[in-house]
């Protein structure tokens, strides 16, 4: 058997330390805020499914300061993970609640009775993260 080098051209490795950068700004952006800072942190446990044990591959912290809440998932594996995570926050229920996730610009809405009843349902590819910032956009009643 003959060893192959691989190599990745110019081109992609510029891509690549672009890419980083700019996914290491919107990081450091979102977590410059005073949940991050002087906030109350809580390690989040989650729960997975009888044939998926993936979410044992997940890492989630939550920070918490006054209204501003926020939650960092972060898959350490190769594969994609699927979960649910059980957040510290009670006061999520009875609302409607907007994720938003600094690092790739995407929003979710949740209903808050689900997320404190199952836990938030969580799906990431592999090596992925995200940054949520929980906004309450009214009752779930009202949309």
């Amino acid at each position: 058997m003959r060893h192959v080098e691989t190599r990745k051209s110019p081109a992609r490795t510029r891509i690549l330390m672009m890419t980083s950068a700019v996914a290491l700004m919107a990081a450091s952006a979102a977590i410059n805020t005073p949940a991050f800072r002087d906030g109350q942190w809580a390690l989040c446990n989650c729960s997975g499914w009888p044939d998926n044990t993936s979410f044992q591959r997940l890492g989630v912290w939550s920070w918490t300061k006054d209204d501003d809440r926020r939650l960092i998932v972060i898959n350490l594996s190769d594969g994609a993970v699927q979960a649910r995570v059980l957040l510290p926050w009670d006061e999520v229920r009875g609302k409607t609640w907007r994720l938003d996730d600094a690092l790739s610009d995407a929003s979710y809405e949740r209903d808050g009775d689900e997320i404190n009843n199952n836990g938030l349902y969580i799906d990431l590819a592999p090596w992925a993260g995200q940054i949520l910032a929980f906004h309450a956009i009214g009752n779930p009643s009202e949309h």
